[in-house]
């Protein structure tokens, strides 16, 4: 399949070597984008990472999307680079710099986690300090063995029988415009990241393992085969919370509001936290088992929503363990409770309008609509 992966790398390089980024940025060098202005409604957004990408490629990407991330608690801390050819069919840059990019989010940050979800969907990183967070780091990536990839859940170590073994290494790149902060966790950021193979030939082409690679490749081929469609995703997360001791902490039934009275602290931080994430919630509910909840995220472009979908798992992680509870994402922890699902809300849009309702066909789905639900 055809990605721009690699032939964003080269522009990448390129731009780097024309214009240098300082080895590490003052307090001196700060400085606000211009796309963040009062006018502008996004720059009141509260997610962490000031972005300004254009595409003129297709007439679904003609306009500017222009997404900020800073709060206004928070100075943005921010350097200026050309922008590398974009994916003609999405809003997100190829690979990993924005016609604006922020190293950090603000002075406070001072540890950058490099998120990756491996074969087996455990969510791991590398984590950088700030005075690493140089040109030569988003140039190069983070080295990382192959077998790094290929755990499992119950070991620490490669499965047997699989080719992911501890000889060769592919490379960690921070995909910027992913960047939030995590207010659970002082002085620290998250990306999310593209896993990238590198040989003789090819110093940096995508990682047939990773899975934010392939995304990608499928958002450029779904565009390209029918005329700019774009897939709009919404996830819903399902989760049990339990209290060390017992078998659920809550009993009542889908949608009691009892449920939501109990465990209010941890759910209200949850929300808070996403807020101040740049996350938006759509909803939240008591769901039909003891102590089983979920949270609807707000739907938008496929990879923005993938990785909010890893955003939202890791903080809904770390803050059951700040409550002392343990969390339950599996999809049926209890035999005679509910299982737990993470349904996707899946719609296709061309130049802003979603193109699957059709209110006089049958069931008032679209030409479209029925050729993609039969797999076209």
């Amino acid at each position: 399949l055809h990605s721009p992966f690699s032939s964003s790398l080269s522009d990448v390089s390129r731009l780097l070597d024309e214009h240098p980024l300082p080895a590490e940025l003052s307090a001196a060098d700060y400085s606000t984008p211009p796309s963040a202005t009062t006018e502008d409604p996004a720059a009141s957004s509260p997610s962490f990472v000031s972005t300004t990408v254009s595409s003129t490629a297709s007439p679904a990407s003609s306009a500017s999307s222009t997404s900020s991330s800073s709060s206004s608690s928070f100075p943005s801390t921010v350097a200026h680079i050309p922008t590398p050819s974009l994916s003609p069919h999405s809003s997100q840059p190829s690979l990993l710099l924005p016609s604006t990019v922020a190293l950090l989010p603000a002075p406070h940050i001072e540890q950058l986690r490099l998120l990756w979800v491996d074969t087996a969907n455990v969510r791991r990183c590398k984590v950088v300090p700030r005075r690493r967070l140089t040109a030569d780091l988003l140039r190069h990536g983070v080295g990382l063995t192959r077998a790094n990839h290929g755990g499992g859940v119950f070991q620490d170590g490669p499965v047997p029988g699989q080719s992911l073994t501890p000889i060769g290494e592919v490379r960690l790149v921070p995909d910027l415009s992913s960047l939030v902060e995590l207010p659970y966790c002082r002085g620290h950021a998250t990306v999310c990241c593209d896993v990238a193979s590198t040989t003789a030939v090819t110093p940096f082409v995508p990682w047939e393992h990773c899975a934010r690679s392939f995304l990608r490749a499928q958002i450029d081929r779904l565009a390209e085969q029918h005329e700019n469609a774009e897939a709009i995703v919404g996830f819903e997360v399902e989760f049990y919370l339990v209290r060390p001791g017992e078998v659920a902490s809550a009993t009542d039934l889908y949608a009691c509001s009892l449920s939501l009275d109990r465990e209010n602290e941890v759910l209200s931080k949850l929300l808070d936290t996403l807020e101040k994430q740049g996350i938006e919630v759509y909803l939240h509910h008591a769901e039909s088992g003891p102590g089983q909840f979920e949270v609807v995220l707000a739907h938008q472009a496929a990879l923005r929503a993938v990785d909010q979908l890893i955003h939202v798992r890791e903080t809904i992680h770390a803050l059951t363990v700040a409550y002392d509870q343990h969390l339950l994402f599996r999809p049926k922890p209890f035999a005679d409770c509910a299982g737990s699902g993470l349904h996707l809300h899946l719609s296709l849009n061309r130049e802003g309008r979603n193109i699957f309702p059709h209110p006089s066909s049958i069931g008032e789905l679209s030409a479209e609509a029925s050729h993609f639900i039969a797999g076209w």
